[in-house]
């Protein structure tokens, strides 16, 4: 999503008010409509707990230990405007089905979890 601008799968899986998933397409579509580009940014993910159906959103939270590579963010011309080292967070994913698949409600790092 970062290298290609893409951002078709990343609204299909973002429930319409997830305000991480929206603050996340305003960041690649500020940085992309000024011609920015990404370099690296490869994102692993590896399941940590699920839990138990949270009855009051109808979804389940799902918490992830995402790990994103080393990372270049590029002004038009190719010029570093940041970069970043390899890094590793666990977050907590709220999951809910909406219309026919499962969507992120919303998404944060936990803080403290390793």
């Amino acid at each position: 999503m970062l290298q290609t601008g893409d951002l078709n799968e990343w609204d299909a899986m973002s429930f319409p008010t997830c305000r991480y998933c929206v603050a996340t397409r305003r960041y690649i579509t500020s940085a992309r409509s000024s011609g920015e580009t990404f370099t690296g940014s490869v994102i692993s993910t590896e399941v940590v707990r699920v839990h138990e159906l949270n009855e009051l959103v109808g979804g389940y939270p799902v918490d992830l230990r995402v790990t994103q590579g080393p990372t270049a963010h590029l002004d038009a011309s190719g010029s570093t405007i940041e970069s970043g080292d390899t890094w590793t967070e666990v977050m907590r994913f709220e999951t809910v089905f909406h219309g026919d698949s499962w969507t992120i409600l919303d998404a944060a790092v936990l803080d403290g979890v390793s």
